[in-house]
């Protein structure tokens, strides 16, 4: 399994070499393209670039920051379960965190009351 076989199985494109000046190091989105450096694949990796791919195309599309972290994580762990590969809890400490607070400070309706409760429970470790 590499990056470019993970990126055709979503179907989103993979940078094959750009101008940007942003380190394709870390990893970040434009246009619906991940820009991901090519190299071994390591778990913290992996979790990395499920993020990326959900965030190239987010369905359906987040109503707030705390939903889109949320789904992103989600999608993450689910993406590599499905490989039946195992993903530390640890690795979304600093998202839960985040998506704790922005919970805290939204408004009412943001979003969808049981999403609320879902992202509050995943809070809680």
């Amino acid at each position: 399994m590499t990056y470019p076989q993970l990126a055709a199985e979503f179907g989103v494109p993979l940078c094959s070499g750009c101008d940007h000046q942003r380190s394709h190091r870390a990893g970040f989105v434009t246009d619906h393209t991940v820009h991901w450096a090519p190299r071994r694949i390591y778990r913290r990796g992996l979790y990395r670039f499920f993020k990326l791919v959900w965030w190239a195309f987010p369905l359906p599309p987040p109503r707030s920051d705390a939903e889109a972290l949320w789904r992103a994580n989600r999608f993450a762990y689910l993406a590599a379960a499905s490989r039946g590969i195992r993903l530390p809890a640890s690795f979304a400490d600093i998202d839960r965190g985040k998506v704790a607070y922005l919970l805290q400070r939204q408004r009412p309706g943001t979003m969808a009351a049981e999403d609320v409760q879902r992202a509050r429970r995943w809070t809680i470790r």
